[in-house]
């Protein structure tokens, strides 16, 4: 009985020293983001590193050539997110078919570090989307020029985990009822 209360109280322990552990995710907003034929790309967006997601879309771009000026304020989940390196946004939550896009490409991927990133323009796309929008068609228009830079630190979600402290008491209880047991057997045998 002494073992399950003992076991009870080192767990209540752990719980209550556990603490929240947060990643920083960065907020980035465009910097002289130009296309060709005219436009530009402004707003700001937030990319955590740590968990490599893109959030809280939140960028304009104005009217140039043959594409009208649009509103993005979600990241299309369909579309591969990886390393940094790119961002497809659209404009609407429902069928993508014609709606506007935007494929944002970075010549170096993107960091927690803040260090400024610049657009890899011939990979930079604003244009219609296709049926599941992974690709954009005409009328479009490339990015001509521009990076992003840091806006400021976002709050990201809390990663729950245990804190060192946490963990150091729940592997010793956990030791130590491993010896206990194994001590029980033995003198049960």
């Amino acid at each position: 009985m002494k073992i399950k209360t003992l076991a009870r109280s080192a767990a209540l322990a752990a719980v209550l020293v556990a603490g929240g552990a947060q990643a920083e995710a960065l907020k980035w907003q465009f910097s002289g983001a130009t296309f060709e034929g005219g436009g530009q790309i402004t707003g700001t967006f937030v990319y955590d590193a740590d968990a490599d997601t893109v959030s809280q879309v939140n960028f304009n771009t104005s009217a140039g050539g043959a594409v009208a000026a649009a509103a993005y304020r979600q990241i299309n989940p369909t579309y591969p997110h990886t390393g940094g390196l790119y961002v497809l946004a659209l404009t609407t939550s429902g069928s993508a078919t014609g709606a506007p896009g935007i494929q944002i490409a970075f010549a170096t991927p993107l960091t927690d570090d803040g260090t400024e990133t610049q657009l890899a323009a011939a990979n930079s796309v604003e244009g219609a989307c296709d049926d599941d929008c992974t690709t954009l068609q005409e009328p479009s228009r490339a990015v001509l020029a521009g990076s992003v830079v840091l806006a400021e630190a976002a709050e990201a979600e809390p990663i729950p985990t245990l804190s060192e402290w946490a963990m150091i008491l729940f592997g010793a209880v956990l030791a130590g009822s491993a010896a206990l047991f194994v001590q029980r057997r033995r003198s049960l045998s």
